[in-house]
């Protein structure tokens, strides 16, 4: 085996020591008392809030005289009070959301104020409860077995019925087999009679913190979702009533102002 490089040995110097190499130690990087780190965390906060609040500096300016300090030390706690108050308001106003409504008078109807029509449409809507009393009503005295059948078919497509979607309620009245007393049957007055009533969808209303009758302010109305009921809508043969009697009393109050 051949090792073509040079060995490595130590050469001899001219230094002598009395007692021999010298073996310097590495010096114990001593770390930071808890002392130290907060005087140095309290000249940075200062120096910080020198540079970047507007009259701190003027406090602890070394030759500013008493009353000048005072003086700034009252103006920077005041700002400082100022911002964390209307950062209350406007945190408690934004938690609020207060909505604001100008009326001409308080006097006035209600039933004046322009607002858009409400409509409550259950998604089902046929009371089973009401069946045998259907049934009785639309089908003949003595009825087939397919009558039957072929009138609880009918309700179960009532069921979810849109007037903007008949195709099934269409295509299951073609189909020979349905007797013809079920494809007489008006399917507006099956759907109303079968529809849920207002005290069993509504247990109480509240309206400008008066208890109001549910059922005279919701009218069951013919809408492109079914027999809904409606609140504030004229489309109704009872909402215009209603519309006319307070047109009624709205012009007889304006006239008395």
């Amino acid at each position: 085996m051949h090792y073509p490089n040079e060995f490595a040995y130590f050469k001899r110097t001219n230094f002598n020591h009395p007692r021999g190499l010298q073996v310097f130690k590495d010096t114990p990087i001593h770390m930071p008392s808890t002392r130290q780190f907060e005087i140095r965390l309290t000249q940075r906060l200062l120096k910080f809030c020198q540079n970047t609040i507007h009259g701190v500096n003027h406090i602890w300016e070394p030759r500013t005289r008493p009353a000048v300090r005072v003086f700034w030390c009252l103006i920077v706690t005041a700002a400082l009070v100022g911002c964390i108050i209307l950062y209350n308001t406007v945190t408690q106003r934004h938690r609020e959301g207060i909505l604001v409504t100008v009326v001409e008078t308080s006097h006035l109807p209600i039933q004046t104020i322009h607002f858009p029509a409400v409509a409550v449409c259950p998604v089902y809507r046929i009371n089973w409860m009401r069946y045998k009393a259907a049934e009785e009503r639309f089908l003949p005295r003595y009825a087939a077995k397919e009558a039957n059948s072929a009138f609880y078919h009918l309700l179960m497509l009532l069921e979810r019925m849109t007037f903007t979607r008949l195709n099934l309620i269409a295509e299951f009245l073609e189909v020979k087999r349905v007797p013809r007393s079920v494809r007489n049957i008006e399917l507006s007055e099956v759907a109303k009679f079968m529809s849920l009533r207002c005290d069993a969808i509504f247990s109480w209303c509240i309206f400008d913190k008066t208890q109001m009758d549910c059922c005279k302010i919701f009218v069951p109305e013919i809408t492109s979702r079914g027999v809904c009921l409606v609140f504030n809508s004229v489309i109704s043969k009872e909402s215009s009533i209603k519309k006319v009697k307070m047109d009624f009393v709205a012009n007889t109050f304006m006239s008395k102002m």
